[in-house]
């Protein structure tokens, strides 16, 4: 076994087991409250591990492929864009008291004014 091979493993450990060994001492109840979970939250909470998960790997690969500054440059752009675009349209099918929704704040006027050619 090579060195990158040993230390890659050992990540994976230290990720997987020790953060479970660490909740089971911190909190005598830890696995009640994992048994009496219910089975939408455990595969939700699996869903959100494996978009994570997901989202770290292009990252890396986009970063490996692209360079440092176009991969992050690319990467804060598409965040800036689905971070404003869809909370308002959440709220647009989820109505709440105070959050503007797509159909009547500013999103699209910003988004197409910063898409123009000047």
């Amino acid at each position: 076994m090579e060195l990158g091979e040993f230390l890659g493993y050992w990540r994976n450990h230290f990720l997987v087991v020790c953060t479970n060994h660490r909740s089971l001492l911190n909190d005598p109840g830890f696995l009640d409250i994992i048994r009496s979970s219910s089975s939408l939250i455990i595969g939700s909470t699996f869903i959100m591990g494996l978009l994570w998960g997901i989202g770290g790997l292009t990252y890396g690969l986009g970063v490996r492929y692209l360079g440092v500054s176009l991969a992050s440059s690319i990467i804060l752009g598409l965040c800036s864009i689905f971070g404003a675009i869809i909370p308002s349209v959440y709220y647009y099918f989820n109505p709440k008291q105070g959050k503007d929704t797509i159909s009547d704040s500013f999103i699209p006027h910003g988004a197409g004014l910063c898409g123009l050619d000047y």
